[in-house]
C-alpha cells in the first residue's frame, strides 16, 4: 500500500472526511509529498513514521511504542516526539512505551516498570525510581554510572570496596545492602583533602561534551594491592575549567543525601 493507504488502513469514515484525516496525520508526521510511496521507496525513519501515524489514526484503546524515535536524527525525534506526547496527552486509552532511553522515558511516563532478564525488578513513580533506585538494575538503567560493592560497617556507614572509602549516610543501611551507587553530576568539589565522604583523587582521563566534563578518576590514597575502581565525575566546564586554572587538588566529596543504597 502506499503511505495514504497504509495511515488509512483502520479509518472509519465518510470518503471526504476520511481524506481530510489522513492528511492531518500527513501533516503530522512530516511525510508530506510521500502520500504515492511504497514501503521499498521510503528510508527506515520514514516507514517509522508511517507506522505512527498509522497506529494513532485508527484510534485505538491501547498503544505499544517500542523504540518509537529509535531511527530517526535528533531535530526530527525531538520534532516528531512534542507531537507525539501532544497527541497522546489527549489520548484516553493506555500507552505502554518500551525503551531503553532514560530521558525518553522520562520525559513519557508517569510509571516506570524496570525489565531485567526478562523479568520485571521493579515498578515504581518516576519520581521515586531515579531518587531511590533500590536495585542495581534500576540504577544502571536510569543513568547511574558509579556502583561499588559495600561492607556494612555501622547502621549508618559503609565502607564503599572498590573506592575503598568510608562513607556516612544519613539513612539506616539495612543488611540487604549489597551495593552503593552515585549518580555522575552529584558530586561536590571539596577543597580539603580529607574530612567525612572526601576521596582526594588521580585524575585519569578528561573528556569534553559540549557542555561539561566527564572526568576519569581513581583514589589518590589506596595501595597497589587494593581495589582501584574509576569513578566517574560530570561537572560544568567553568567549574572544572577553575580547577585547572588554580592547580587545586582534585578532591570529591559523596553528599551523604545522593548516595543510592542498592540490593542486588
Amino acid at each position: 500500500m502506499t503511505v495514504e493507504e497504509n495511515i488509512g488502513a483502520g479509518v472509519k469514515l465518510p470518503k471526504k472526511e476520511k481524506e481530510i484525516y489522513i492528511q492531518e496525520k500527513i501533516k503530522m508526521f512530516f511525510i508530506e509529498g510521500m502520500e504515492k510511496k511504497r514501503p521499498s521507496q521510503l528510508s527506515g525513519g520514514q516507514q517509522q513514521r508511517v507506522a505512527l501515524a498509522r497506529m494513532l489514526a485508527s484510534e485505538p484503546d491501547i498503544i505499544m511504542l517500542d523504540e518509537p524515535f529509535s531511527a530517526l536524527d535528533s531535530f526530527l525525534k525531538w520534532q516528531l516526539e512534542q507531537e507525539i506526547m501532544e497527541t497522546l496527552s489527549k489520548f484516553n486509552g493506555t500507552v505502554l512505551f518500551v525503551s531503553h532511553n532514560r530521558n525518553e522515558v522520562y520525559r513519557f511516563s508517569n510509571d516506570i516498570a524496570v525489565i531485567s532478564e526478562g523479568k520485571i525488578d521493579t515498578v515504581n513513580k518516576k519520581e521515586d525510581l531515579f531518587n531511590n533506585p533500590k536495585t542495581i538494575s534500576s540504577a544502571l538503567l536510569t543513568g547511574c554510572k558509579n556502583i561499588s560493592a559495600v561492607r556494612r560497617l555501622t547502621e549508618n556507614s559503609l565502607l564503599a570496596v572498590d573506592w575503598n572509602i568510608t562513607l556516612s549516610c544519613e539513612r539506616k543501611i539495612s543488611d540487604y545492602i549489597k551495593f552503593v551507587g552515585m549518580r555522575a553530576h552529584y558530586f561536590r568539589y571539596s577543597e580539603k583533602s580529607n574530612g567525612k565522604n572526601v576521596m582526594s583523587c588521580e585524575v585519569v582521563k578528561v573528556i569534553e561534551n559540549p557542555f561539561s566534563y566527564i572526568i576519569m578518576l581513581k583514589n589518590r590514597n589506596r595501595s597497589s594491592n587494593e581495589n582501584n575502581s574509576k569513578i566517574r565525575w560530570e561537572v560544568d566546564k567553568d567549574i572544572w575549567e577553575k580547577i585547572c586554572e588554580k592547580g587545586l587538588p582534585v578532591n570529591l566529596f559523596f553528599p551523604e543525601e545522593c548516595l543510592l543504597l542498592l540490593t542486588s
